[in-house]
């Protein structure tokens, strides 16, 4: 995260706009409190425009995915990133397998035409996904992050980073307030690296945020646990400070009437 937007996030905590620093405006939050019943169709938790989970029949609404069988399997949710905001995407999840999980951000619509096919169009490297990261306990590095599209832009601190066996708290920061926007990805709380720059200005292709996997014939049936999820926004830096600002005045003010 750049250091001039974590200062600002300071600056508006300590003069009392705590509701926008405090993890922003909220456009995505499920926490898979369901029953075991089919995550497709089911609305979030907490949605912007009633927007509705698209997922293959093996995700669940209690966050459990198993896949018994190949191919590839995702759950979608509708959204295109605004200019001139800074988002995160948050999940924490568990996956011990060799078939990898993805999460982050992807097109509005996949290869194949529907987010509830069971194919491998439908995966984060075939979608195609944008700043998007995978985990699994396998030959290749276990949490690999690429820009996009799809397996492009793979990032050099690609590698074996963290347990599999445990849950995994990812964070994707897509900043759009610049012409060329850019992704920061950091687990379990730290850094991965600079952030990295879109190729072009303005959004590369981005029209939803969610999950995927991808299982092989050769590789055991897959058990992923997902815990949680969230997509929100604070405004670019500059809005911010003038927040905080804002908040300092009137501080000012109300010291000086006493």
């Amino acid at each position: 995260m750049k250091p001039l937007y974590k200062a600002i996030l300071v600056g508006t905590l300590a003069t009392g706009s705590v509701g926008l620093a405090h993890g922003g405006t909220v456009v995505f939050e499920e926490n898979f409190f369901g029953t075991g019943d089919p995550l497709n169709g089911k609305t979030p938790d907490a949605t912007t425009n009633g927007e509705a989970w698209e997922a293959g029949d093996e995700w669940g609404d209690d966050g459990i995915h198993f896949s018994p069988t190949a191919g590839g399997q995702a759950s979608h949710l509708d959204y295109t990133p605004q200019p001139g905001r800074v988002y995160t995407a948050s999940a924490r999840v568990r996956n011990p397998h060799a078939n990898f999980f993805a999460f982050g951000f992807l097109p509005a619509t996949p290869a194949s035409g529907d987010w509830a096919a069971e194919n491998f169009s439908v995966t984060h490297n075939n979608a195609p996904g944008y700043a998007w990261i995978l985990t699994a306990d396998r030959n290749g590095p276990d949490q690999a992050a690429y820009l996009g599209p799809g397996v492009g832009g793979a990032q050099p601190w690609n590698g074996n980073l963290f347990d599999t066996n445990t849950f995994i708290d990812f964070d994707i920061v897509l900043d759009t307030t610049g012409e060329f926007w850019t992704a920061e990805w950091l687990i379990n709380g730290v850094p991965q690296g600079p952030a990295a720059a879109f190729p072009n200005p303005g959004n590369p292709g981005i029209g939803g945020i969610g999950f995927s996997r991808d299982q092989d014939a050769t590789t055991d049936a897959t058990f992923i646990e997902m815990r949680s999820f969230s997509l929100t926004y604070v405004p670019e830096p500059g809005s911010l400070a003038l927040l905080a600002l804002g908040g300092w005045c009137v501080a000012t003010r109300t010291r000086r009437r006493r």
